[in-house]
């Protein structure tokens, strides 16, 4: 996804992911800003309306996200389809992966993305 104002390292990146052919991305800057601010307005609405975090799986999910985006850390995001979703700190997701073979049962009886979100 990048962030809402992207620098030279997302863009570094993205031409890798691009190059390698590794992924599907935004490649147009101003869909990936789009996509923040819709995030962004998203989150004023349902607070406007009373929603918290507390008791909105969406609210949670959007936190995260804009906390991602707010974190120089770097983050990532696998997914299949729109049901299964991982998302985390780069780091954490790095750690994961590297970790694999600890996990790679789970995986193969779970799915994939199941599994890493339990490992992380």
């Amino acid at each position: 996804m990048g962030k809402s104002n992207p620098n030279e390292k997302v863009r570094k990146n993205m031409t890798t992911i691009q190059k390698e052919n590794l992924s599907h991305i935004l490649v147009d800057f101003l869909l990936i800003w789009l996509l923040w601010v819709c995030l962004e307005s998203i989150w004023h609405s349902r607070v406007q309306h009373g929603v918290t975090v507390e008791n909105d799986q969406i609210m949670q999910e959007i936190m995260t996200l804009l906390s991602f985006d707010g974190s120089d850390q770097g983050w990532a995001m696998i997914s299949k389809g729109s049901d299964e979703i991982a998302r985390a700190k780069v780091k954490t997701i790095l750690k994961s992966l590297k970790e694999y073979t600890a996990w790679e049962a789970v995986a193969t009886e779970k799915g994939f993305i199941l599994a890493l979100n339990d490992h992380i």
